[in-house]
């Protein structure tokens, strides 16, 4: 295989002829993060569990500054709750499927307004 096949694909699908390889570079590198993401911290069952949420807080603690993570909390909340609910995409997670009070602390978490408290 070319070792610009991906990119000359790309070009073509999106009718982009002038599309330029250093522009592509974060779709790459966050591609191959998640899918190192999936692989480590997704369960048999293609669910990330909270034990598996509290791993990666963990691996987060003193890396991330308070407003990072309030960035990233903002982008959370506005993804699976918005007018006081909690939409299909949050339901999507399954995190009812094994243990109903991760759930609720999930849930609780989320309509916070500062989560670290």
């Amino acid at each position: 295989m070319q070792e610009n096949y991906v990119i000359e694909w790309l070009r073509k699908f999106f009718k982009k002829p002038n599309l330029k390889e250093e522009s592509l570079k974060p779709v790459l590198h966050f591609s191959l993060l998640w899918n190192l993401f999936e692989h480590t911290y997704f369960t048999d069952q293609k669910r990330l569990n909270p034990r598996s949420l509290k791993n990666l807080a963990d691996l987060s603690h003193n890396h991330l500054s308070d407003s990072e993570l309030d960035i990233m909390f903002k982008f959370f909340k506005r993804r699976y709750y918005s007018s006081g609910i909690f939409n299909s995409k949050y339901n999507d997670l399954g995190f009812y499927n094994n243990n109903q009070s991760d759930g609720e602390f999930c849930k609780a978490t989320i309509k916070s307004e500062n989560p670290s408290n």
